[in-house]
């Protein structure tokens, strides 16, 4: 093995130790989970992020859709991630409060992202569909990491890193 090369990230199922499984049900018509993948602390930083493991999930739609192509020079997107509370509010200390999104203790980043407080987990929305976000917000739920593998890879989805 080349020592030059960094570590592989570590697997999702090291990243669960640390949150929660949650996504949103209700997500925009014509997309679906394509990729999920663990994001080491190292490169969360290197992306701008905090410094702390996450699990990041992305949305489009599937790669036979004929959506897909024009989907492909739209502007549009959505990932969402998950980050531990406790590193979350290290890094930004603005209370998680029930808003614009109800009962639901939510912030607004500076950078515009939509992070969600569900126990230990912060859930953060990256997206352009910011319509839709009061219906993913409310909609996050637990979800099967294995069955949503599963599921992307026979629709031909991918990036997953166990």
């Amino acid at each position: 093995m080349d020592d030059t090369l960094p570590p592989p990230p570590p697997p999702v199922a090291e990243v669960l130790t640390t949150v929660s499984p949650l996504a949103p049900t209700a997500v925009p018509g014509g997309l679906v989970l394509s990729g999920l993948t663990a994001v080491t602390a190292e490169e969360a930083v290197e992306m701008g992020g905090e410094s702390c493991a996450q699990l990041e999930l992305w949305y489009e739609p599937p790669l036979d859709s004929p959506s897909y192509e024009e989907w492909l020079d739209d502007p549009d997107y959505l990932s969402v991630y998950r980050l531990p509370a406790g590193c979350a509010l290290d890094a930004d200390p603005m209370p998680f409060e029930p808003g614009e999104f109800g009962e639901v203790p939510t912030r607004e980043t500076d950078v515009g992202y939509v992070e969600v407080l569900a126990g230990e987990t912060v859930v953060r929305f990256d997206t352009t569909y910011t319509d839709e976000l009061p219906a993913m917000v409310t909609s996050l739920q637990p979800f099967d990491v294995d069955a949503a593998i599963a599921a992307s890879g026979a629709r031909g989805g991918g990036f997953f890193r166990r």
